[in-house]
């Protein structure tokens, strides 16, 4: 007996039911690969902490959630947003606050204080002609954890400030396979005085060294360098890590780090005591690395203080997507002609001067 096999017709609807079960997967796989992460601490969440006579309202329009908090006066005030960071990176930071129109009561200055990877920036935004909805404070690095926050301060005694919502956007994800890490075991350590230890918490890896400016054998010349392997010239993020200080004053709160790269080197101080700056990735800037070895990060005692300590532990470079344009794509205009300085360090190979 012959069998019958599928009509022209049944195949082509077979295929489009597998076609459309298909697009529903890749649908439902791309929607939620592309859901962004987002972080929201309103002022009444348990992310949310506070200093001073604040006041619950609802009195102005558009806020964020059931209410708000609002304040004018007293000393040492403050509300601060904390979220809890899963996936390190790049975010987005967005304050939120109830409308208001031109009213002179308000601060049309108000100082956000944002803590993240180890670095504080004060950002000020007025609080006046604005609100009901979210309006961009930075853009920062934020580590996985708590360790980052934004501070709303009372600078301006009888102009009302409102604490409201903080919303935290990823906008790039930590990716630590492309990046060069350097821990205190591979650094070069100048000065038999560098002791090991564990003792204090939040290391790299399996340990890290410290000094101090009244038992180095010669504090001007005492130091620890790291030099990463660089696989390819371009611009990296560099970050140190040292354990926690928690408040230590025997710790110097002024560690110059010399950050030698393509086009020279800039000293970057850091304050090693400070509580909850530990055991995290602390940026010093973004610096342009030639390829190979030629680049490094230094630590001197330097200015750190009479008898202060100083640790050492890890460094990462962190490479960064730009998009250059060398001297031999712009166009130069002025009241001078510019001059091509051929150099192997400059992007491109070469530079270009002027003298007014």
């Amino acid at each position: 007996m012959k069998s019958k096999g599928l009509g022209k017709k049944s195949l082509s609807i077979l295929l489009c039911l597998a076609m459309l079960i298909s697009n529903l997967f890749v649908a439902k796989f791309v929607t939620e690969a592309e859901e962004p992460v987002e972080i929201i601490v309103d002022n009444t969440d348990t992310g949310f902490t506070k200093n001073g006579d604040w006041v619950t309202s609802t009195y102005r329009s558009n806020y964020y959630g059931s209410n708000y908090y609002s304040v004018s006066t007293g000393e040492n005030i403050s509300a601060t947003w904390t979220p809890e960071i899963e996936t390190p990176g790049y975010y987005n930071i967005y304050v939120w606050h109830s409308t208001v129109a031109d009213d002179s009561t308000i601060d049309n200055n108000a100082r956000y204080e944002i803590k993240s990877a180890g670095s504080v920036t004060d950002v000020y935004k007025s609080q006046r002609n604005a609100g009901g909805e979210w309006e961009l404070l930075a853009c920062k690095k934020l580590n996985a954890g708590t360790s980052s926050s934004v501070t709303l301060h009372l600078d301006t005694q009888g102009l009302a400030i409102m604490a409201d919502a903080v919303k935290f956007t990823l906008v790039t994800a930590d990716d630590d396979s492309k990046c060069i890490f350097v821990d205190d075991s591979n650094a070069t350590f100048v000065d038999d005085s560098w002791a090991s230890s564990t003792w204090r918490a939040g290391y790299y890896g399996s340990g890290y060294r410290s000094i101090s400016e009244s038992n180095a054998q010669d504090p001007a010349t005492a130091s620890a360098t790291w030099t990463p392997v660089v696989p390819s010239a371009g611009y990296y993020n560099v970050y140190v890590r040292h354990p926690e200080g928690s408040g230590d004053e025997t710790i110097s709160d002024s560690v110059p780090y010399t950050i030698r790269h393509a086009f020279g080197t800039n000293v970057v101080r850091l304050n090693q005591r400070e509580q909850g700056m530990g055991g995290q990735w602390r940026m010093l800037g973004c610096f342009r690395f030639n390829a190979g070895t030629t680049g490094s990060i230094q630590l001197t005692l330097d200015g750190v203080g009479t008898g202060k300590a100083v640790m050492a532990d890890a460094i990462k470079l962190e490479p960064v997507s730009t998009i250059e344009v060398n001297d031999t794509e712009f166009t130069a205009s002025g009241v001078a002609d510019w001059a091509t300085t051929n150099d192997d360090s400059a992007s491109g190979g070469s530079y270009q001067t002027m003298e007014a």
